[in-house]
């Protein structure tokens, strides 16, 4: 996950670049940015609790609200898995639930901005809450503690 994360940081950088230099014409060679976020669940010694052979099976995870099922994925590398969160598809500072498994489930809300672009708007998160509480993203990514 961690060389996911710069690939990620290079190829915004790049966007941003191609995009600020005012001649639109180039807005035609680059393609805007899926917005996605990544999540990992972790334990106080940051050993990742993801994965079919762990504690939170990628299986058993759902994100849902009301009775809409959003879209989820996994990324894995370095020894750890991600959530990645596709978060376009998310109603700014609504709550959705991350079913965990049948017994836990914890209160996801973002808090969205759409940011104007030369080339093309960028969605990006401004608060991540989880239960009530905000979590700063780390190397990219949100972690959640258990």
């Amino acid at each position: 996950m961690k060389k996911v994360i710069p690939l990620l940081l290079s190829i915004l950088l790049f966007i941003f670049a191609s995009c600020s230099k005012g001649n639109y014409s180039d807005c035609a060679l680059v393609s805007p940015v899926e917005p996605v976020a990544f999540i990992s669940i972790e334990n106080s010694e940051g050993v990742s609790l993801l994965g079919e052979d762990n504690v939170y099976k990628p299986s058993e995870i759902t994100l849902t609200r009301g009775t809409d099922t959003l879209f989820l994925d996994f990324s894995e590398g370095n020894d750890k898995m991600a959530i990645v969160l596709f978060f376009e598809q998310f109603e700014s500072e609504k709550d959705y639930s991350l079913n965990l498994n049948d017994d836990e489930t914890d209160i996801l809300n973002l808090n969205l901005k759409l940011n104007p672009g030369k080339c093309f708007d960028v969605l990006s998160i401004e608060k991540f809450k989880l239960n009530g509480e905000e979590i700063q993203p780390e190397n990219g990514a949100y972690t959640i503690q258990k």
